[in-house]
């Protein structure tokens, strides 16, 4: 958005293509076809910031993360090809920072507690994107599992190097929580449990008993 690549509404195709001799595609084999970003984060459709990618648009990304808590993995280096997105490829972050990271994007006023790089996520409009794409995560995309009823929780799924993570606050509209939990193994949805038995277990402690959107799956956590 702030180098004009992509506007609010605009559709990118999620459709498979080739990079040199490397073959790129979404997580859906067939693609999402013409996606929004709304639905591209909450169903984490790689196929749509594939499409969003040119060098200056990578370069920019490499420099965005690395001041927001992103690392070098040492020994590697980020490719200049739409890998550079994906967790792990050059590229690292602690839970702790990625924490700090998300707190950054939501809304409302912040700790003076929360240590860290800056955020330097300024632009309004793309806030509010992100942020919706985050709730429909929940609400009806990969973070489904998080759905609470009374409790709006928005979050982000995703993996690095074998490791299952979501990325969540709560709750949507008055954030109280950052919560990143990481997986080993198993199903993409183990970091989605984990963050959804934290809040139940909060609201449990309040006294609060609730309903979740959807019966919990059983995954292997560790």
């Amino acid at each position: 958005m702030a180098n004009g690549r992509y506007r609010p509404g605009e559709c990118l195709d999620c459709t498979p293509f080739s990079l040199g001799h490397r073959r790129y595609r979404c997580w859906n084999r067939k693609g999402h076809g013409e996606t929004e970003v709304t639905k591209a984060l909450a169903v984490s459709c790689n196929g749509f910031f594939f499409a969003s990618f040119d060098h200056d648009t990578v370069l920019g990304t490499v420099e965005l993360a690395l001041r927001s808590g992103y690392t070098f993995v040492e020994g590697e280096s980020p490719r200049l090809a739409p890998d550079v997105l994906i967790h792990g490829d050059g590229l690292k972050i602690t839970p702790v920072d990625q924490a700090r990271l998300i707190a950054g994007i939501v809304p409302g006023v912040h700790s003076p507690n929360v240590k860290g790089p800056p955020v330097p996520f300024t632009d309004p409009v793309a806030l509010a994107e992100i942020r919706r794409g985050m709730e429909a995560a929940v609400t009806d995309g990969s973070g489904k599992i998080c759905r609470i009823a009374g409790f709006p929780v928005a979050g982000k799924t995703g993996s690095w190097k074998g490791s299952r993570w979501f990325a969540c606050y709560a709750p949507a509209d008055n954030p109280r929580f950052v919560v990143v939990a990481y997986t080993k193994g198993g199903s993409i949805h183990g970091g989605v449990e984990v963050c959804r038995r934290f809040f139940l277990s909060y609201l449990h402690g309040q006294g609060i008993t609730v309903a979740s959107g959807r019966k919990s799956r059983r995954h292997r956590l560790r």
